[in-house]
């Protein structure tokens, strides 16, 4: 069974008549907040609470895009909703278009969850769109692959930081490396398109991780906007990936297009 809502015109109130004990046999639940510009960490708080008495989900899929006043706090309550699920086998949390979400969030991540091994599949993105200011930076990105670590038993992650003007090629290398740990992946996606302190180091770090990893099934990528690097290079980049398949007929490569 699963449940799908997809609002954006509530407040921190409408939270309060959020109620879901009717439904304790759910097993996933995808909840979509677009443009709420009134919902605080109070009404995220709501909603965590609401949402733990569902003791059956393994699957939770949660996006927030334009909620301008949700901030670190907020975090912190979906960090302590996932905890509490010892069963749950797929996260996809997306925030697009944040502007109070900072590297503190991410690293309280790292403090709270300390081992998930039923997590199966996750996706986390960050985006924002190029012309906004972002609060993320390398260390948030660092805490974010700390905690992944510990989820010894994925077989499928996507990461985007879409538009994070301050991630450089260090926090793609810890990224990497986080991969690298998680030996049963299968499924690897990652999102840096107008990351534009990357440079050609991040792409040479992609490309070794990725042809040492023999066992990998599907690759998504998004766009990469790297400095000084002309469109040639980006196309001989394209062509080294294309080229994995040579090795792997039945590898599936995928190119991402813009998010939102």
């Amino acid at each position: 069974m699963a449940l799908t809502i997809i609002n954006s015109d509530m407040t921190d109130e409408s939270m309060m008549s959020f109620k879901l004990n009717k439904l304790v046999s759910l097993r996933k639940i995808c909840l979509s907040f677009g443009g709420w510009i009134e919902l605080t960490d109070i009404g995220i708080n709501l909603l965590t609470q609401a949402l733990k008495k569902l003791s059956n989900l393994q699957t939770i899929q949660l996006e927030f895009q334009n909620c301008d006043m949700f901030k670190d706090l907020g975090l912190h309550y979906i960090w302590k909703m996932i905890k509490s699920f010892p069963g749950l086998s797929e996260i996809s949390l997306k925030f697009l278009d944040f502007s109070e979400i900072t590297d503190a969030g991410l690293y309280d991540m790292n403090k709270t969850l300390k081992c998930l091994d039923s997590i199966q599949k996750v996706r986390f993105e960050f985006s924002k769109r190029e012309h906004s200011k972002s609060k993320i930076a390398d260390p948030g990105v660092v805490s974010l692959c700390q905690a992944l670590k510990r989820f010894v038993n994925l077989q499928s992650l996507y990461v985007s930081f879409r538009g994070l003007q301050n991630v450089t090629d260090l926090g793609v290398k810890e990224m990497i490396d986080c991969m690298s740990a998680l030996t049963n992946l299968q499924h690897i996606g990652i999102n840096l398109q107008k990351c534009k302190k990357m440079t050609n180091t991040s792409l040479n770090y992609i490309k070794q991780y990725l042809k040492a990893r023999p066992s990998l099934k599907k690759i998504s990528l998004g766009k990469f906007d790297i400095s000084g690097e002309t469109k040639e290079n980006m196309e001989d980049f394209k062509k080294e990936i294309e080229n994995l398949k040579i090795q792997k007929p039945n590898l599936e490569i995928e190119w991402c297009e813009e998010e939102f």
